[in-house]
């Protein structure tokens, strides 16, 4: 124990004297800063700083200023202020005094704002901590680990300060975090042998290695050797910082390759060189830098990137320490990720040779199947190489055109497309035989490029000749968006792939051609077989855009028409055009017109960016549309047209163009066979509508074709009604009819009552037969119409000559009657005398009823036509008959009810219906019925089944039969001429029926006569019902005698008997008379006694001057006088004219005296009225 009692006193000592000397210190303290320091904090100081080696009598205020540890106090807070600090801790710090370190907040010393508020709290919590670690800032903004021993301490006046040591810790703590960072960057190599996971946590565990870091990166050297590229960021904002690439002598990183040694760049600002670099960064965060720490990795010599840490601070942030510690990493570092680039790269490689067997095996697979060859080799490439874009290219059968036959980028799959041979990039490549690399398009130079799908344009392109044997074929081409993508590993694999594939390829485009002709031939033939069945041109339309729609696989089909004036008809539309049906667009409407003007076909796979395209609603999301030119020949004649939600391909154009030409024939043939059809038909009417027979037969006489008029004719020629072969046609044998007629051009056949006539002609012979074409005419009708024709010419001929002898006839009796008037007026003559006179006055009569009747049949009467009812004026003759006629003639009348007025003469009617009535009772000696039938009857124009010579219009027939023997045929002809009877002489004068035919025809009307079937003759009289008015004709009274007053008559007549008759009883009436032989003499004489003459009496019919040319030229002359016609003839038709001109009245001859003294005093008395009489 009293080992232990000596042993613990000398300690009691030493700590008495420690506490002496504390509270020595203390109380130095307090004199010097008024504030005393606990004896804790004292005793703490003394006790880091060894005070018992101080000399006790040194003050407190010594001790403290000499002590190698810092001591302070401070206000609290982050606005709190330092209030005193020793040497040591001013040194610590890098401060001069402590006037300048009193001067900073408390804020601007810590580095982690958290780290002071966790310190703050505790120590305010616990009232005192001890060994609290955080960092703080120097004066030269060196960042430094410092261990705090504080306290709070409460001053009388309230105030609270904290007061304690510190002390640097700096050197241990990176001893501690070099030690943690190599055993982090030991675990980070063990762990993974991925790249990019490496570089991350390398980055990482870096970035935590070194506190006064803000960011860093880490950059790897490319395989060109000349560039970097950043492979792991952090602290950036900027992403666009992960995989930038730039050069090797670029910037920090730059200068630490060049000297190959560690750089620490405190102040970018400082630095010209650094700072141009970094003004030349596109990213701004890049140009911001102030310091860095920059660490080559370098593995055996070789390096292979550089790993940097960087600070946007301008104060020196990083130390050697800092350089010490990431060069310590360097080498681990470097190691591990170059095994992790082998790993990746041997990982890469088994990738490749993967993709490759598992190509090679779909490829086995795919049985020629150009999508599933195509997409293979795709999703191969996709996998070993960047690939955004992927074009393959074959030459064409004849190398005549390159085809991009599968296009894909960012639009996605694209139609195969043409275009010339040689052309842009695939000519470059196939004619140079090499494999082409550029690694940014819009840097190169001279490399032709032909677009395709999206209109984003590549930037890096890597192209393989496709090789079959030692000839290129086409081209295999990976492309990227990005530049300086491809590598050269990326081209040895391509060509790999181009070696591997391309005769997989080339069997799969030649496959795929051959399969595409297959379809193409199947669907010609189909599209022919249907259209060879078609039968007619709309059938075609159907068929064509029917087949367009099944074997395309389209939505839409359209056949449009391009017409004459350059417009362009819809003929017919299908699917998603069918409304365009009967749509007809003009020259310069929609995009049909620049197609037919580029006479190509068209393709369009964005037809909705088309502006041209007319009705492009009518798409309904189709996406392509096509057209083919129709031709025939060189002429264009319209478009065949596609729509498709598909892409459409050179494929789809190619069938579609060749389904164009085989409807352009279909249709040209459908139309030339409808045109022949419908001339087939033509002259099918035609034959079956021509008048006459047509005969087709072959030399054996086989009936091959006959009209219906040959039908008919054969049924009175053949041998039997249905013969099929003719050996003989009414009797007369073939082969003499296919003769040439023995006169004339046609056989004449006579069977029955028939008359036919008959021409034959021969065809061109053909190979088999040779063939006749016989002309048959049933002429019977027509001799019938000859004769009715030469038998009216001949009475028309008789007529006129009949009509001129009864003008002269006239003139002879008028100077008969005349003459035995004025005898008749002498008062001595004998009575025997006067008898014999009156006798030839009676005769005289019957002479002019003969004259009468010459002058009907030759249409020479003058007639008073007004309206008359006929159905009523024949009852009233039928009366008039019942008396004159027999008893034992029977009249029947047949009168339907109906409307039978016509404008006629009453008188000649009743005259022809006399004579018709006595012509018949002749017939009927023995008695009979006569008939009298009326019927009206309506010609059509260009048809009359009646009679061929009757106008169009309204007609009445007025029929009269009897029931006689009938009329003997050789009689029939001449029937109606006159003075031919078949009576005993003396019984017929044989101009009753020409007077009954003259009066029909004065009537134009018509006149047929036939023999009845069960006995008799019937008479047809076919009468006009007329329109207009008739001009009507006032009859003379009949009266006494008028007497003249010596007025002078001048008379003009070329018959000098005549004129002397007319002058002599007009100067037995009383008046005075000068004579004129024709008008030019009267003209004479009216010059000269022209004032004098009271009146002109003119024949009508005159030489040099009739009597109508001398009435206008006596009105021309301004000579008034009342003027008379005579004549023998009818002036119907020229009396309107006559009258107007001043024609006083005319008289027909022969005239009586009576007649004549009538009517001079009647126009005497009225000069101006007009008047007609007849005799």
């Amino acid at each position: 124990m009293k080992d232990q009692g000596q042993s613990a006193s000398p300690l009691q000592a030493e700590l008495s004297a420690a506490r002496q000397r504390v509270a020595e210190l203390e109380a130095a303290l307090e004199r010097a800063r008024d504030v005393p320091l606990s004896a804790d904090v004292v005793a703490l100081a003394c006790d880091l700083a060894a005070p018992a080696q101080l000399p006790r009598e040194q003050d407190y205020a010594t001790l403290i200023a000499e002590l190698p540890v810092g001591v302070f106090r401070a206000t609290p807070g982050p606005e709190g202020r330092a209030l005193m600090a020793n040497p040591a801790c001013l040194r610590l710090l890098g401060y001069d005094s402590v006037e300048e370190f009193a001067a900073l907040k408390n804020s601007d010393l810590y580095i982690d704002p958290s780290q002071r508020q966790a310190y703050s709290e505790q120590l305010l919590a616990q009232g005192s901590v001890t060994g609290y670690e955080l960092r703080l800032r120097r004066k030269d903004g060196a960042v430094i680990w410092v261990s705090l021993a504080s306290r709070v301490v409460d001053n009388p006046q309230g105030a609270t300060y904290f007061e304690g040591v510190i002390e640097d810790i700096t050197a241990r703590k990176r001893q501690e975090s070099e030690a943690a960072a190599l055993a982090a960057i030991a675990q980070t190599i063990s762990q993974t042998l991925e790249l990019q996971p490496l570089v991350d946590h390398v980055l990482a565990t870096a970035l935590h290695a070194i506190p006064a870091a803000e960011k860093g990166s880490l950059a790897l050297l490319t395989d060109s050797g000349q560039d970097l590229q950043v492979r792991a960021i952090s602290g950036y904002e900027d992403a666009s910082v992960l995989g930038m690439t730039f050069p090797i002598t670029w910037g920090f990183a730059g200068r630490a390759i060049r000297d190959r040694r560690p750089l620490c760049v405190n102040d970018v600002q400082n630095d010209p060189a650094l700072r141009a670099d970094a003004a030349t960064a596109a990213i701004k965060e890049v140009a911001d830098l102030r310091s860095a720490i920059v660490i080559p990795l370098e593995v055996y010599g070789r390096l292979i990137g550089v790993l940097s840490l960087e600070s946007t601070r301008p104060q020196r942030p990083f130390d050697e320490g800092d350089l010490r510690l990431l060069s310590s990493m360097a080498g681990p570092v470097a190691l591990a990720i170059e095994n992790a680039r082998l790993f990746e790269e041997t990982r890469r490689r088994l990738g490749e040779l993967e993709v490759l067997h598992q190509t090679s095996q779909r490829l086995l697979n795919a049985q020629l199947d150009p999508e599933q060859i195509y997409t293979a080799v795709h999703q191969a490439v996709d996998a070993i190489m960047p690939c955004e874009a992927l074009i393959i290219v074959l030459q064409g059968e004849n190398e005549d055109y390159d085809e991009a036959v599968y296009v894909f980028d960012r639009g996605g799959r694209w139609p195969s497309q043409r275009f010339p041979h040689g052309e842009g990039l695939t000519g470059w490549v196939l004619a140079s035989g090499q494999t082409l690399l550029i690694p940014d398009l819009d840097e190169a130079q001279g490399i032709p490029v032909i677009h395709f799908g999206a209109p984003e344009h590549v930037r890096s392109i890597l192209a393989a000749p496709l090789r079959y044997g030692n000839r290129p074929i086409g081209m295999l081409s990976a492309q990227s968006y990005q530049p300086n993508i491809y590598q050269p590993q990326h081209r040895l694999l391509l060509e790999t792939l181009a070696a591997q594939f391309a005769s997989v390829i080339i069997n799969t485009f030649y496959y795929q051609q051959a399969q595409s002709r297959l379809r193409e031939l199947e669907a010609i033939a189909g599209i022919s077989a249907a259209l060879r069945a078609a039968p007619h041109h709309e059938a075609i339309l159907d068929i064509i855009l029917d087949e367009l729609l099944s074997r395309l696989k389209v939505e839409g089909a359209a056949l449009e028409r391009r017409e004459p004036n350059g417009a362009l008809y819809t003929e017919r539309g299908r699917g998603v055009w069918e409304s365009l049906t009967g749509v007809t667009l003009s020259p310069d409407m929609g995009l049909s017109p620049q197609v037919l003007q580029t006479g190509q076909p068209y393709l369009n796979n964005d037809a909705h960016l088309e502006p041209a395209l007319f009705r492009p609603e009518l798409l309904q999301g189709c996406r392509a549309i096509a057209a083919a030119p129709l031709m025939i020949e060189t002429q264009l004649t319209g478009l065949l047209w596609i729509a498709s939600r598909r892409a459409l391909d050179e494929d789809d154009l190619r069938l579609l163009t060749a389904i164009a030409n085989i409807a352009a024939t279909a249709l040209q043939r459908a139309s030339l066979q409808e045109q022949m059809l419908a001339q087939a038909r033509q002259m099918l009417q035609m034959i079956e509508s021509v008048p006459e027979g047509v005969l087709l037969i072959n030399d054996d006489g086989e009936i091959l074709l006959a009209n219906p008029v040959a039908e008919q004719a054969l049924t009175h020629l053949a041998p039997s009604p249905r013969a099929s072969r003719l050996t003989q046609l009414g009797g007369q044998p073939l082969q003499e009819l296919l003769t040439s007629p023995p006169k004339g051009l046609w056989h004449e056949i006579r069977t029955g009552n028939r008359i036919f006539e008959l021409i034959a002609r021969p065809l061109a012979p053909d190979q088999r037969s040779e063939q006749w074409v016989l002309v048959i005419k049933d002429a019977t009708e027509e001799r019938q119409i000859q004769g009715q024709l030469q038998l009216q010419e001949r009475l028309a001929a008789v007529g006129q000559l009949a009509a001129g002898i009864a003008h002269d006839f006239n003139n002879i009796m008028a100077v008969i009657v005349l003459y035995t008037q004025m005898a008749l007026r002498d008062s001595t003559l004998p009575l025997k005398s006067r008898e014999r006179l009156e006798t030839v006055i009676s005769q005289a009569g019957r002479a002019t009823e003969l004259i009468q009747q010459i002058l009907d049949f030759g249409r020479k009467t003058a007639l008073e036509r007004r309206p008359m009812d006929l159905s009523a004026f024949v009852k009233e003759q039928v009366q008039l008959l019942q008396r004159i006629l027999p008893e034992n003639i029977s009249i029947w009348l047949d009168s339907p009810e109906g409307d039978y007025t016509l404008h006629a003469d009453p008188t000649r009617i009743q005259q022809l219906l006399t004579n018709l009535a006595i012509n018949a009772r002749d017939a009927m000696p023995a008695g009979g019925v006569l008939s009298l039938t009326l019927q009206r009857l309506t010609v059509t124009p260009g048809y009359s089944p009646i009679l061929p010579e009757l106008k169009p219009g309204a007609w009445i027939l007025l029929t009269v039969a009897d029931t006689g023997a009938g009329i003997p045929p050789e009689v029939l002809p001449h029937l109606f001429e006159p003075f031919f009877t078949t009576k005993e002489p003396g019984k017929g004068s044989g101009l009753g029926l020409a007077q009954v035919y003259g009066i029909v025809k004065q009537h134009e009307g018509r006149i047929t006569v036939d023999n009845l079937p069960e006995g008799g003759a019937a008479f047809s009289i076919y009468l006009p019902v007329g329109e207009e008015t008739p001009v009507k004709v006032d009859r003379a009274g009949s009266g006494e005698q008028s007497l003249g007053h010596g007025e002078t008559i001048l008379v003009v007549e070329d018959n000098a008997v005549l004129r002397a008759a007319l002058a002599e009883n007009l100067t037995l009436l009383h008046y005075q008379v000068l004579q004129a032989a024709h008008g030019v003499e009267a003209l004479q004489v009216m010059e000269t006694h022209g004032k004098t003459v009271a009146l002109v009496l003119s024949d009508i019919i005159m030489p040099c001057m009739g009597g109508p040319a001398l009435l206008h030229a006596l009105r021309a002359r301004n000579w008034d006088q009342p003027f008379i016609l005579i004549s023998g003839h009818p002036i119907e038709k020229e009396l309107e004219a006559l009258l107007e001109q001043g024609l006083s009245c005319w008289l027909k001859k022969p005239l009586s005296q009576e007649q004549l003294a009538q009517a001079v005093a009647a126009v005497l008395r009225h000069p101006t009225r007009q008047e007609s009489s007849e005799g």
